[in-house]
């Protein structure tokens, strides 16, 4: 019996090898975009579906630097610490970017406060096999499949309609508008624990390497400019009288980032001082091609000073 078991246990272990061989250059090709040079400095974007497209741009404004975005659609803080501990000893960045998205990220991770047992062993799976990412993205995917012509849209930088995900949203709770700004619960300050504890094992894996750790927050578009509050009104949301331009999230970020010596990146004010422009959809919550040009040229300004202090600066 004992090598029955044992045998099963050798055939196991060779073939989750034989799987993390063959996933592991599918997993890491689908991040590199263009030439990596390893001569080069490189800066990696951890982000959700707000950061897809302006790292784009910011390759070009951060040229000869390598600039690595591994963001994806519905991913939120422990999704970035896995995916950081998989692929920072591959590219060896100089600089870790965790774009915050001000919309939903802190509130998106309570999936720990009701499952925390099936969360940790997502996290631990993660961490560990390139198979578990590509599965993971698999089923986001599938989970978001009746939005698809939506996505579509994204990525055509035309939207022709209301975002059906903010519909459902608002048909649920139409006073709550924006969790992570408007209100305090206990739900919610139980996720800002989640939040600090998940920060806190970023910067200890990039002590370890060697690699400067910044948080970067992408403002929700009510907080640049009230006329972006129409997207939540034509989706049946209630909108208080005060408005949502409110900096709370910001604020605590902040608190987070002082407190482990983490850089801290706060775009805000620069955003809100062009409100003749129009930054984000007018039916989506998502920034348009010029609030990605803007968000852009202000990360790669912050990452040339923070490349400065290092001096690394050459070869710009």
């Amino acid at each position: 019996m004992k090598k029955i078991f044992l045998c099963l246990f050798i055939s196991l272990l060779i073939g989750l090898i034989l799987c993390e061989l063959i996933t592991r250059p599918i997993f890491l090709k689908r991040f590199t975009t263009g030439k990596f040079d390893k001569a080069e400095p490189t800066v990696l974007i951890l982000g959700d579906s707000q950061s897809l497209f302006y790292p784009d741009m910011l390759r070009k404004q951060m040229s000869p630097f390598n600039v690595i975005n591994v963001s994806e659609s519905g991913t939120t803080f422990d999704h970035y610490l896995a995916k950081m501990k998989r692929i920072i000893s591959v590219f060896h960045p100089n600089v870790i970017v965790v774009a915050v998205n001000a919309d939903n990220d802190v509130l998106d991770i309570r999936d720990f406060l009701y499952a925390p047992r099936l969360e940790a062993l997502k996290l631990f799976l993660l961490e560990r096999f390139s198979l578990c990412h590509i599965l993971e993205e698999s089923y986001v995917n599938y989970k978001y499949r009746k939005y698809r012509n939506f996505k579509m849209d994204l990525e055509g930088n035309t939207f022709k309609k209301p975002n059906p995900m903010l519909k459902e949203e608002a048909s649920n709770s139409p006073d709550i508008v924006l969790e992570n700004i408007l209100i305090s619960t206990p739900e919610l300050e139980k996720c800002w624990i989640l939040v600090g504890k998940f920060l806190w094992k970023m910067k200890r894996v990039a002590d370890k390497h060697d690699t400067q750790l910044v948080v970067f927050v992408i403002p929700a578009s009510v907080q640049v400019h009230r006329k972006y509050e129409m997207i939540f009104t034509q989706a049946g949301y209630n909108i208080p009288n005060e408005g949502l331009m409110q900096n709370k999230i910001q604020n605590r970020l902040k608190e987070i980032a002082i407190r482990y010596d983490i850089h801290f990146f706060d775009p805000l004010e620069q955003m809100q001082s062009l409100s003749d422009k129009y930054l984000f959809y007018t039916n989506d919550t998502h920034l348009n091609k010029e609030g990605r040009k803007v968000i852009s040229e202000l990360l790669a300004a912050y990452l040339k000073g923070i490349f400065e202090s290092r001096h690394l600066t050459n070869s710009f």
